[in-house]
């Protein structure tokens, strides 16, 4: 039974090698998780601004940003420019 425990054992190391493998981001994963923090920043300041948010106010919210800053208004201003292309804002607004 003791080489049973010792298989038993190597088998849940193995299982918790591969579980902290796994918990592990990839600096690419973190990259990519970064990116979609800020695009949903970036998007929901831009609906919000749709909405009536004045641009001092987005002016605010990006200062809250300061570092990403060029990232956050990148979402933005992609977001606005699907907005008024594809969905009429812009016509409506004439």
């Amino acid at each position: 039974m003791p080489s049973n425990d010792k298989e038993l054992k190597s088998a849940f190391d193995i299982a918790m090698e591969r579980a902290q493998k796994l918990g592990d981001m990839s600096a690419q994963e973190k990259q990519r998780s970064r990116e979609e923090e800020f695009r949903a920043i970036g998007e929901a300041l831009g609906k919000r601004y749709l909405d009536g948010l004045p641009l001092r106010d987005v002016e605010i919210e990006l200062g809250r940003h300061e570092k990403n800053r060029q990232i956050v208004i990148w979402h933005l201003l992609s977001l606005l420019l699907w907005e008024f292309r594809c969905c009429g804002a812009y016509q409506k607004s004439l």
